[in-house]
């Protein structure tokens, strides 16, 4: 790919980022995502990410492109880890509600729950897949045709 392509296709890739990054923080605050220990875990991940992604953007090699990936590890499984969070705090509800539900329907039931979205911190590895593409990219886009660094 073009080098200038790349460069517009990266920075679209880290406006798509930000945006995620922030809107989700937003949502986290609006929810009052605090109650509990554990809730406060993706608000930790955020500003980890968010510190490491300004460091990686300042210092773009070696130990802040290292950071920068593993920061997106730690946010995809913190995605990870709420998933099962939210499941599993929907199953006990519904047990609860309507014990008669088993198998195929008691997992459908559990999967709409509203409250907390079972989903939800899907998004937690959307931020962390798009930050792993954006530092791999960086890496790519810093060499030259020949291979060496620029």
């Amino acid at each position: 790919m073009e080098r200038s392509t790349l460069s517009r296709v990266r920075a679209m890739l880290a406006v798509v980022l930000w945006l995620t990054i922030a809107g989700t923080a937003l949502e986290l605050v609006l929810v009052a995502h605090d109650e509990q220990t554990e809730q406060v875990v993706p608000f930790y991940v955020l500003g980890a990410v968010s510190g490491a992604l300004i460091l990686y953007r300042l210092f773009p090699r070696g130990l802040f492109r290292r950071l920068a990936q593993l920061s997106m590890i730690a946010c995809i499984g913190t995605g990870i880890w709420g998933l099962v969070l939210h499941y599993d705090s929907n199953l006990e509800f519904k047990r609860e509600m309507r014990p008669d539900l088993e198998g195929w329907e008691l997992t459908w039931e559990t999967l709409h729950a509203k409250s907390p979205p079972s989903l939800a911190p899907g998004v937690m590895v959307l931020i962390g897949l798009l930050g792993a593409t954006y530092a791999y990219g960086r890496r790519d886009e810093n060499r030259s045709p020949s291979g060496a660094e620029s």
